[in-house]
């Protein structure tokens, strides 16, 4: 079972350690749009409109201005760059340090959508970003939308579980597949 989990608005910039390798990351056939939606953002990123066309406050401002030099940034496990709530009540940072055979396998089956990369691992090496999902962004087009086609690729798709911190877990049917009956509680 697959488990995919959004990603977290918090970031903790690694730091120290290599700069992310695009063709290491899991899901290597999305690489080339990773490439291209990494770009983008580096350009967008460098603009004076930067925090407008990506929707965020003056607040961020250090952030955006990282996302022009993410090739080179320090790179670490995503488990440990997403520090939302989500992931620490999940505890992906703890499992994937802990050296026990029996919780890395339970992060075989997660992972993470990202509006740069696509999809991750908790164990992919990645640098702390600024982009959300919902940002159209120049020489892109709107995110959600630029990443349905790469997505659909044969490593990427399988059961789901989505999780969210409001919503709770739930399947996701696949085509053709009829959803379970929701149980109640008496």
């Amino acid at each position: 079972m697959l488990v995919l989990l959004p990603p977290s608005e918090g970031k903790t910039a690694p730091e120290s350690g290599d700069a992310v390798d695009l063709t290491a990351l899991t899901s290597p056939e999305l690489t080339e749009h990773r490439e291209r939606v990494l770009d983008a953002l580096a350009a967008v990123s460098a603009r004076p409109d930067a925090l407008e066309v990506l929707h965020v406050g003056a607040s961020l401002g250090d952030e955006v201005r990282r996302n022009v030099t993410l090739r080179e940034q320090p790179a670490a496990a995503a488990a440990h760059v997403y520090t939302g709530v989500l992931y620490a009540a999940a505890g992906l940072a703890p499992a994937h340090d802990d050296g026990a055979a029996r919780l890395r396998a339970r992060l075989a089956d997660v992972r993470v959508v990202s509006a740069l990369w696509g999809v991750v691992t908790p164990s992919d090496r990645i640098p702390a970003y600024r982009l959300s999902m919902g940002v159209d962004l120049p020489g892109v087009g709107p995110l959600a939308r630029s990443w349905r086609e790469p997505s659909r690729r044969p490593s990427t798709r399988g059961p789901r579980v989505t999780s969210s911190s409001t919503a709770g877990p739930r399947r996701t049917p696949q085509r053709g597949s009829r959803p379970h009956p929701r149980r109640t509680c008496p």
